[in-house]
């Protein structure tokens, strides 16, 4: 009699950052004929609070029965749970417009906007590969080092867009 087995390891790595802080800025508009040119420069300067949330589990099944147990592949008993830090973070933003009026109510518009943004939590920045074998076991067997371990690894986060629309004054 033949008994197939599986095993089927799955890790959740979850991140989510908050920013709560104060905007500074400028904002300016010059006309030049039927040319219109905005801008607006700004900083926010505060908190980022950052959480993440690690999670596995294991399936193994063994002749049609499956066990399951609460460890995954890379989200193991050293790193599993939630974690939370706060990192002092700084968003600068510019946004650049140019518009043309075409009727006295009508102006097309088009813009570009640039921010950046420090400190922030990723999903990818979680992981840590490092790995103690005593652990991978359920329960896991005593020694070695308590790897893999939480990660508070943050990076810089950059966006920029374009847009384009249509005003209605009156």
């Amino acid at each position: 009699m033949l008994f197939l087995s599986t095993v089927s390891p799955t890790d959740s790595f979850s991140a989510k950052s908050t920013f709560q802080g104060v905007d500074l800025g400028l904002v300016g508009e010059s006309q030049l004929g039927s040319w219109s040119f905005e801008w607006r420069g700004k900083v926010a300067l505060g908190a980022n609070y950052n959480h993440e949330q690690i999670a596995g589990s294991t399936v193994a099944t063994v002749g049609g029965v499956s066990t399951t147990t609460p460890i995954g592949f890379l989200a193991l008993s050293s790193n599993s749970g939630d974690f939370n830090q706060t990192r002092f973070a700084v968003v600068p933003e510019l946004d650049l417009t140019v518009g043309y009026q075409v009727t006295p109510q009508w102006r097309i518009v088009a813009g570009y906007s640039i921010l950046y943004w420090t400190n922030v939590q990723r999903a990818g920045n979680l992981i840590d590969t490092t790995i103690n074998p005593n652990l991978t076991t359920f329960p896991p067997t005593p020694g070695g080092p308590a790897r893999p371990q939480p990660q508070f690894n943050t990076s810089d986060f950059f966006a920029q867009g374009f847009n384009v629309g249509l005003r209605f004054g009156y």
